[in-house]
């Protein structure tokens, strides 16, 4: 009995490498990578790239876009509806936004609330979604191969949409603040500066903790939320476990302002 060979995938493309049309192009043609490249755009969107905002807007039209799932969970959706709210106070993109939550079914309408943490789409608070990242704290974002479960054990690097200056404006993380990140057993330090950025020896400066990781390790792939670490109360504590208890919080503040 001869068994079918299993089919293969394009190598994954360097997402940071693709420009806007090249991302798009992935996305209209239901490649295998059209989620990650949805990602990509939505983290660019939020670093202030209007050309990627533009195409999250083209995208969020496509009806496939809202029927592709996150491990058959998750309407990829999420990820146009969440990135765009958090451009606020861009009022036209929160209109987008509105119209693409209209257009999910009410069983995904209601998970979308939930994770949130509000009552109705039009509650969501602006910094708080761009604090709480595309899909970031309850799954994980989609991989193209293989198929497999959600586990709530691993992480994705895409929690990089998060961006270091919205933990320095909320006061959980301070200008000044000391980090360090260790790799092969060579310890890297860094500081948060005064426009909220992780600064590096160079002098270079990143919104992103696993770009700023990324540029003073020299390594392909790390994890920068995981890594970085920061001393509060004599102990090192990741910027992961810092944004995460700042999450717990502002959604208890958001369960009690509904009340």
């Amino acid at each position: 009995m001869n068994l079918p060979h299993p089919l293969s995938l394009p190598k994954p493309p360097a997402y940071s490498d693709l420009s806007v049309t090249d991302l798009e192009g992935l996305v209209n043609r239901r490649s295998p990578y059209r989620a990650r490249s949805v990602l990509e755009l939505a983290h660019r969107a939020q670093q202030g790239e209007s050309e990627s905002a533009t195409a999250l807007v083209r995208i969020s039209a496509l009806d496939f876009v809202r029927n592709d799932r996150f491990f058959h969970v998750a309407s990829l959706s999420w990820v146009v509806i969440i990135a765009l709210l958090s451009l606020s106070p861009r009022s036209e993109f929160r209109e987008v936004a509105y119209s693409v939550f209209g257009r999910l079914d009410s069983c995904d309408q209601k998970a979308l609330l939930s994770y949130l943490g509000v009552t109705s789409i039009e509650e969501s608070n602006p910094e708080w979604v761009a604090l709480a990242g595309v899909l970031d704290s309850t799954m994980h974002p989609p991989q193209p191969e293989p198929q497999q479960a959600p586990s709530r054990g691993r992480r994705s690097g895409f929690s990089t949409v998060v961006a270091v200056p919205s933990l320095v404006s909320a006061g959980v993380v301070g200008t000044g603040d000391e980090l360090t990140i260790t790799h092969k057993g060579r310890i890297y330090e860094a500081y948060v500066n005064q426009s909220g950025r992780i600064q590096i020896g160079d002098g270079r400066s990143f919104d992103a903790p696993s770009a700023a990781a990324k540029a003073i390790t020299g390594a392909q792939s790390v994890n920068g939320w995981r890594d970085w670490k920061v001393r509060r109360h004599g102990h090192l504590v990741s910027l992961l476990d810092i944004r995460q208890e700042m999450l717990r919080k502002l959604r208890g503040q958001s369960t009690s302002g509904s009340r």
